[in-house]
């Protein structure tokens, strides 16, 4: 888990300058957030405040700052509210779920202001459109392929998993990105020289395709394979313990898991609409995370019926109201096979 100090994130005692802009992103979990900020922070340094923020969170209060809102998306009420006490303010988001409030606050703000800039495309992470927007003269580096390849959930990028594996054991900091971002190399196709003369790009294979790769990022395939199996391990644990509930009609397996809840809820979805987790955070609040397959149900639109829900066709997550009834549980239960 990756606290607010952690990442490095803190509003600074001169936050009431109004010429400092302020970043919110979707964090302090989310990798692709996570990201999102730290483009920011490649263009604007310590210069700006960075801020991670909740699906359920209250708004912020704002001076009048610029103020970027990274991979994420408020209420429209709250859009609105944080529109009028800006200077300036750009969003960046990806999620299906928030296309209809991002239109709404396109059309309701054009009619008084020009400072409200949003971009929105469900075919690109958060942190690639934060890229386009802060870097545009510059391709997006290795870095981002892998965390756009496990956010869309497609692992396109040669050794994705593996070096997403890997990501999870460093500390999720500016910092430490920028040293990663700097040394992790997109492999080639063949087997050209590296960077420097001295070292040579190693040999591998991913996904049917022969990679050459430098040895840093081959460092980290190898780091990531040992992460994975041991992942993978504990993926199948969790799993043995899931219990069968019903969400929106849908009989569905479930365990309770503060980690890895994108790769349980993957596995639980085998074989059944989709798969769910859940855990308690430290506001007492029940969180959901669902995961769909091909073929199954869109829980997104399941996602968006809930508090602070929201996501895409295959993977959403929602906050559960203790005190109410969005979920009933059956008195069987079951466990995935394997």
């Amino acid at each position: 888990m990756f606290g607010v100090r952690n990442s490095g994130v803190t509003l600074s005692e001169s936050s009431n300058e109004t010429d400092r802009p302020l970043v919110l992103y979707h964090g302090p979990s989310c990798q692709d957030g996570h990201a999102s900020a730290w483009v920011a922070r490649t263009v604007l340094g310590d210069g700006a405040d960075y801020l991670p923020v909740n699906y359920g969170d209250p708004a912020p209060d704002l001076t009048f700052r610029p103020l970027f809102i990274l991979d994420f998306c408020f209420p429209l009420a709250d859009m609105l509210g944080m529109a009028r006490e800006c200077t300036s303010m750009v969003v960046l988001d990806h999620h299906v779920t928030q296309k209809d409030t991002l239109a709404a606050l396109v059309r309701e703000t054009c009619l008084w202001t020009d400072k409200v800039k949003v971009r929105y495309h469900a075919e690109k992470c958060g942190s690639r459109l934060a890229w386009e927007h802060f870097r545009p003269e510059a391709d997006p580096p290795f870095l981002l392929d892998v965390v756009q390849s496990r956010d869309l959930w497609t692992w396109s990028a040669p050794y994705a998993r593996e070096i997403d594996a890997w990501l999870a054991s460093r500390p999720r900091t500016f910092d430490e990105w920028d040293r990663i971002s700097a040394m992790l190399e997109r492999p080639y196709l063949s087997s050209k020289r590296a960077r420097f003369d001295h070292e040579w790009l190693e040999p591998g294979r991913d996904q049917g395709v022969d990679w050459y790769a430098c040895p840093y990022t081959m460092f980290a395939v190898q780091s990531g394979r040992v992460a994975l199996a041991y992942r993978d391990a504990l993926v199948a644990q969790i799993a043995r313990h899931a219990r069968e509930v019903e969400i929106d009609g849908y009989k569905v397996l479930a365990a309770n898991t503060p980690v890895l809840q994108s790769e349980v809820a993957g596995a639980l979805a085998a074989d059944r609409p989709f798969g769910a987790v859940w855990y308690l955070d430290g506001q007492g609040r029940k969180l959901w995370s669902l995961r769909s397959r091909e073929g199954g149900v869109d829980v997104s639109e399941i996602a968006k019926r809930r508090p602070g829900g929201g996501g895409h066709f295959a993977a959403a997550g929602y906050t559960e109201d203790l005190a109410g009834r969005s979920i009933s549980t059956s008195g069987s239960h079951s466990r995935p096979n394997g």
